[in-house]
């Protein structure tokens, strides 16, 4: 920077994405997301070489994965804290304080992409058969505080990033359970048809979701849901 002896701008600017963290802002045992840090010196030309790509990433990883950054020359005892002792440090901080994952792959958004999907939190139940249903619906649904679970039928065989990432978020509030490779029989429970489709039951009573199933409308659709307060 031009300005001598005075802070440096932070690396990522509020329009990037990217989102400057502090020790005060940090995510703690506490976070409903997980977040993808990267840590960085402003004089490390690694770092400088790594900012167009780490911008590319908040938008990859919507719905998944929060992205940020934090500068160890102005948060020193928070990079000291997570033992950061090269730059840039990537971690993984998952929701919910289950736990870091440092990034040791290419430094590529492939690379990041698939660090952050690989590791992050789900909570996802795998629903096979008939009496995994009605265990999942009469258990998890009714201790869940909205009375509320969600059952993603779908002709997949492996859980979406963006489904593992609500059932983290919002964990202990909806149960989220997933019957896969197009599971006729429990898609007639509901007589549904066509994968991939979401089901709400509130209550023990089911409602079709008739939204994308995308990362923002989901997003939303289960935070109003979760504000309900189905009878149990």
């Amino acid at each position: 920077g031009g300005r001598r002896g005075g802070a440096q701008p932070p690396m990522y600017d509020a329009s990037s994405g990217v989102k400057m963290l502090s020790a005060k802002k940090f995510p703690g045992s506490d976070a409903k997301h997980t977040w993808l840090v990267e840590f960085y010196a402003p004089w490390c030309g690694h770092c400088k070489a790594l900012q167009p790509t780490w911008q590319k990433l908040p938008d990859k990883l919507k719905g998944v994965v929060k992205v940020g950054a934090v500068d160890c020359e102005e948060q020193q005892e928070l990079c000291a804290k997570h033992g950061v002792e090269s730059f840039p440090t990537i971690k993984l901080i998952k929701a919910g304080g289950r736990g870091v994952e440092e990034h040791s792959g290419a430094n590529t958004v492939k690379g990041f992409y698939e660090f952050a999907v690989q590791n992050v939190p789900s909570e996802v139940v795998n629903l096979r058969t008939t009496k995994h249903l009605e265990e999942f619906t009469g258990g998890a649904c009714k201790t869940a505080k909205s009375g509320c679970c969600a059952v993603l039928l779908t002709d997949k065989y492996e859980t979406s990033p963006v489904l593992k990432a609500l059932s983290a978020q919002y964990h202990g509030t909806i149960a989220v359970g997933e019957a896969r490779a197009s599971n006729k029989v429990l898609a007639k429970e509901f007589g549904v048809d066509q994968f991939p489709t979401l089901v709400m039951v509130c209550g023990g009573q089911p409602a079709v979701y008739d939204g994308e199933l995308k990362a923002e409308p989901l997003a939303e659709y289960f935070a109003e849901t979760s504000k309900k307060k189905a009878k149990r």
